[in-house]
């Protein structure tokens, strides 16, 4: 049993399968969330592309956390090529489907990503969902627009 002096200066909550701990009341804002289970983190993706290289190819990479330990994840990309003409009432575009595993701590780097633009027409939307093998899901999306 802890003395009555520290059982006063720490507060415990428990809300949304977070830890929140603080060393008094007045400092619940500023309190630590610290993660109970494995699954309480929501999924979240990040996504970077750079700009076209001199061949019009663009590199992106996605990386994730979030996501159950040692998952297997099913990572859909949808590009859209937004300068383009519309070809039958739809944008062109193209779908890529990859897979990734998740480390000890939930999280994942896929490699890159490359796709070729159009001279002058490089403007593009990407969107990116990834679903975990547990049901665990998350989606992220980019647009970039040629200047």
């Amino acid at each position: 049993m802890l003395p009555l002096s520290l059982t006063r200066g720490i507060l415990a909550a428990l809300t949304a399968g977070a830890l929140l701990v603080a060393t008094s009341k007045t400092d619940i804002a500023g309190a630590c969330a610290l993660s109970t289970a494995p699954s309480a983190a929501r999924p979240v993706l990040r996504l970077h592309c750079g700009i076209p290289n001199r061949q019009e190819i663009v590199t992106c990479l996605l990386s994730g956390r979030g996501f159950h330990p040692h998952e297997r994840v099913h990572i859909t990309y949808r590009l859209t090529f937004t300068a383009l003409p519309r070809v039958h009432g739809h944008l062109p575009g193209k779908v890529y489907s990859r897979a990734a595993v998740t480390n000890r701590k939930g999280a994942f780097q896929r490699p890159p990503l490359r796709f070729t633009v159009v001279k002058y027409q490089e403007s593009f939307r990407l969107v990116v969902a990834a679903v975990g093998a547990a049901g665990d899901r998350a989606t992220i999306g980019l647009e970039s627009i040629a200047q």
